[in-house]
């Protein structure tokens, strides 16, 4: 539901008629399947390995899940749009097209972005904080998960890195596909 939402409100900046109003929608969804997958990834290394469900249940997770947590925190900034992360990169793309339209609903979408990645920083980091600073100590020995785990999340954190450092490339391909040269 919440990739369709997304792709949704990516959309409306469409009838921009830029190349940057077509192209933008293309790479908020991109930074949102990478942000996306890389927490669910995260989630599903917490329930198999430390057979924990819930939000409540990740207090002192960090500790025991250290490496998982460092790649669960990149995601979560990046899906908050922090900057030199991918989530930023297509926030950016996407309030810029919105600007350049011209159009009251660009400004709303705006809008529309800003909130969105500060309840997104509400939830992301509630999760984030209870992990790291637990309300009381817990115990348990170190469950990170074996290297099979590991590497997925790892590769698709620095693509989120990666993405948002350099990310003039990807913009170049989706105007061009946008403009229809491709």
């Amino acid at each position: 539901r919440a990739s369709r939402e997304a792709m949704n409100s990516s959309m409306e900046l469409y009838p921009s008629g830029t190349a940057l109003g077509c192209a933008a929608p293309g790479s908020g969804f991109g930074g949102f399947l990478l942000g996306g997958f890389r927490s669910f990834f995260c989630a599903g290394a917490v329930i198999t390995k430390a057979h924990k469900n819930y939000v409540y249940e990740l207090e002192g997770m960090a500790k025991r899940m250290p490496k998982v947590f460092i790649i669960f925190t990149v995601c979560a900034l990046s899906l908050m749009g922090v900057p030199g992360l991918c989530g930023f990169f297509s926030k950016w793309q996407l309030a810029k097209a919105g600007v350049e339209s011209g159009m009251t609903m660009g400004y709303i979408g705006v809008g529309a972005i800003l909130i969105s990645a500060l309840l997104t920083a509400i939830y992301m980091m509630q999760m984030v904080l209870r992990a790291y600073f637990p309300v009381e100590e817990t115990e348990g020995e170190k469950c990170d998960p074996s290297w099979r785990m590991l590497v997925p999340l790892t590769l698709f954190a620095l693509a989120c890195v990666l993405l948002g450092l350099f990310n003039a490339p990807v913009v170049a391909f989706l105007e061009k596909v946008a403009g229809g040269l491709i």
